[in-house]
């Protein structure tokens, strides 16, 4: 866990720091790694970024405190409340929410494939 093998792609991650767990907290992410760097691809993070959000509008209210505040490698970011008992149902659900935007994603990186 300490080394990530891919040092470019879209990661979807959720985590429970130290922080978090005090606040009876799960966070979550979309990030954008090192776009510029896919071969296959011409992608400019900005760029990808500002679609990426723009298109995602949409589908927001879906995901629980979230933001879109960030640079363009943070595509999204938020947090679900969990505890011991309902983390699993809570943490599925956020992994169900991200299956229904990988589309969302497939679409964005398909356009600017060279």
């Amino acid at each position: 866990m300490h080394q990530v093998e891919n040092k470019t792609g879209i990661v979807f991650s959720v985590w429970i720091n130290d922080k978090a767990a005090a606040e009876n907290r799960a966070c979550y992410s979309i990030h954008a790694l090192k776009l510029g760097q896919l071969n296959a691809y011409s992608i400019t993070s900005r760029d990808f970024a500002s679609e990426f959000r723009r298109d995602f509008a949409a589908l927001s209210a879906k995901w629980p405190n979230l933001s879109v505040d960030y640079g363009p490698a943070n595509l999204m970011e938020g947090w679900i409340d969990v505890t011991t008992a309902t983390a699993e149902a809570r943490i599925l659900s956020l992994l169900k929410r991200f299956s229904r935007t990988s589309p969302l994603i497939d679409r964005l990186l398909e356009g600017r494939r060279k």
